[in-house]
């Protein structure tokens, strides 16, 4: 079964005298399409070989649902009317039913039954295919030997439509001498027309791919019924009557897809780490970057600090001295003039212009110096204050300071 794209089918039929039909459909929307039909009469080959190159010349793949319906000697269909009970206790029912219809049982049968919805009075329309337990081992085998699997194997008798009063039904190649009308078999005759209801209404619901044609109808008409009959949606609920083949024939789907689905949430949950282990190892590249970024950042901010501190203390170093006051240009004049009425006997030990005057240190080793007078003839300038005072026996030490007048001559 595909889990995606349109489900496809392959019918292949047995007939009582060797003859397969084979036909592969596919659903495109409620209409079920015929890829390819074929037959393959009896020649010299087995039976084996002639079923295997007809799977082959279908291109029959793994994921599509096989359904065979075998013509098997000594088989019988009939029709019974039972009250509405579960599958289990209908297969029940019905095996005290079956010796009661059918008239010479083989000593091992196999039952496969599909019932109808209930009608008003709750009764079931059930319709039953009783195989001889043989004839089914045999076709087992082959099956076996070609190692094909096969979803169902279903008679086109069960598959039979509820179709109007009188409508008759006849599959030569499942029943050659009978044909089926209103709920029982009737001995077929020439000049008896068949298969017009079923027909028409299979015309409904088929398409071929290469076109219309009205004996394809009549020719495939029980591989059509079979596949009308799986491919609707209400089969799952009648497979519980219908298995007839054993377990290790039939194709595990269910454990197929369920292996699937724990390979894709594998597989998910891979893609899921490895995206999450790329998105980490991103993030952690990403805060490396941004980290190593950010320490030269910092790095760089505490240089530029640096040198905004050094270029601040520079600055201020100049402001301070562009705001130092150098003197007037009279200065150099002054100096002299008070450099030339100070005796040379004198050392000045200190000399400090200010702008409001001069103050003066002299240290002197004569005794009895009268410095003022001299000083009083330095022009701009007046003695402030005059003292002097006696370092020891030889050194004196006089302190002078002068006030700006303003008055230069």
């Amino acid at each position: 079964m595909r889990l995606f794209g349109a489900m496809e089918y392959l019918i292949v039929t047995v007939g009582n005298d060797g003859t397969l039909h084979g036909m592969r459909l596919q659903r495109r929307h409620k209409r079920l399409t015929v890829i390819r039909a074929l037959e393959v009469p009896p020649d010299e080959r087995s039976a084996a070989d002639r079923l295997a190159d007809l799977c082959r010349k279908l291109d029959r793949r793994r994921d599509m649902t096989l359904v065979i319906g075998a013509a098997f000697p000594g088989a019988v269909f009939f029709r019974s009317r039972m009250p509405e009970m579960s599958p289990r206790e209908l297969a029940s029912a019905l095996q005290f039913e079956v010796p009661q219809q059918v008239l010479k049982l083989p000593p091992e049968w196999a039952l496969q039954f599909t019932a109808d919805p209930a009608d008003e009075e709750g009764m079931l329309n059930v319709g039953v295919q009783v195989t001889p337990r043989e004839e089914l081992n045999r076709f087992c085998d082959l099956l076996a030997e070609l190692r094909l699997q096969v979803d169902d194997c279903i008679s086109p008798f069960l598959a039979l439509p509820e179709l109007p009063a009188g409508s008759r039904v006849f599959l030569p190649l499942f029943e050659p001498d009978f044909y089926w009308a209103d709920g029982s078999f009737h001995p077929a005759a020439a000049g008896i027309h068949c298969n017009d209801e079923a027909v028409e209404l299979l015309k409904k619901e088929f398409d071929f791919s290469d076109g219309y044609r009205e004996e394809n109808f009549r020719k495939f008409l029980p591989e059509l019924l079979i596949a009308r009959f799986v491919a609707a949606p209400g089969f799952r609920h009648r497979k519980a009557g219908l298995e007839l083949l054993p377990k290790q024939l039939r194709p595990q789907r269910l454990r197929s897809q369920l292996r699937l689905a724990v390979i894709l949430l594998v597989l998910l949950l891979g893609m899921w780490l490895w995206n999450a282990g790329g998105n980490i190892l991103s993030f952690h590249s990403e805060y490396s970057l941004i980290t190593s970024r950010t320490a030269g950042y910092k790095s760089r901010t505490t240089e530029i600090q640096r040198r905004m501190r050094s270029c601040d203390k520079e600055l201020k170093e100049m402001n301070r001295v562009l705001e130092q006051n150098f003197g007037d240009r009279e200065m150099p004049v002054t100096l002299a003039r008070i450099a030339n009425v100070i005796p040379a006997a004198v050392l000045v030990s200190s000399f400090r212009i200010t702008d409001t005057g001069i103050d003066l240190t002299l240290h002197t080793t004569q005794e009895n110096l009268d410095i003022g007078p001299a000083l009083r003839k330095v022009p701009g300038f007046k003695v402030a204050t005059l003292q002097s005072r006696k370092v020891n026996d030889t050194l004196s030490m006089i302190t002078v300071k002068l006030n700006r007048t303003g008055e230069v001559k």
